[in-house]
């Protein structure tokens, strides 16, 4: 199933479960049966707290990048300044910060820091960020 099916299907799966079509535990089981990422009851009761249905779904959803190590530094670019064009679409980036960080060796969380903590505004700025050798040597 590609992610596209995968994102209609779980889609489905929680508008069925707030229309009381499905009980909790069925939705709850058949999304991690389908999904990239496992939920807990909690998320599906309260993602619409803090987002929207499809980026919920987005993230559970989206694949990961399989060929990471392969990620050249133009290819960064253009995940950079993807994440950076749609900082509302959290599947993305999810997606895209996983590859990064395994690509330039970084702890989760670092891209979502430079771009939105650090405010680094420049696809370059942050790449070459990435690039910096953070490792604490004794």
């Amino acid at each position: 199933m590609n992610e596209k099916e995968r994102f209609i299907k779980i889609k489905n799966l929680v508008l069925h479960f707030e229309d009381g079509e499905i009980s909790l535990e069925e939705c709850i089981s058949r999304i991690n049966e389908i999904g990239i990422r496992p939920i807990v009851k909690y998320e599906l009761l309260n993602y619409w707290r803090a987002e929207d249905l499809d980026n919920f779904v987005s993230k559970i959803s989206a694949d990961a990048i399989a060929d990471w190590e392969e990620i050249t530094d133009e290819r960064a670019l253009g995940m950079i300044e993807e994440v950076m064009d749609n900082p509302s679409k959290d599947g993305l980036l999810m997606k895209n910060s996983e590859a990064l960080e395994k690509r330039y060796q970084k702890t989760e969380g670092t891209l979502i820091d430079l771009i939105f903590h650090k405010e680094l505004n420049t696809p370059e700025s942050v790449l070459k960020a990435l690039k910096q050798d953070t490792t604490i040597y004794l």
